[in-house]
């Protein structure tokens, strides 16, 4: 199975939104369960940003 991010959530992870504890818990099931994350559109923008 893969679940498929949006980068808010990784937003709501580096900044302290109360929503920060829920999503945490959500990673560490999603690892712990060994599914593949996948966020194609943090990717596509780090690609753009860096050049490549």
């Amino acid at each position: 199975m893969t679940v498929v991010v949006d980068a808010n959530l990784l937003v709501v992870l580096v900044n302290h939104d109360p929503r920060r504890e829920t999503v945490r818990q959500r990673f560490h099931s999603w690892i712990a369960q060994e599914i593949e994350i996948y966020a194609p559109d943090l990717a596509y923008n780090t690609q753009v940003k860096s050049g490549s």
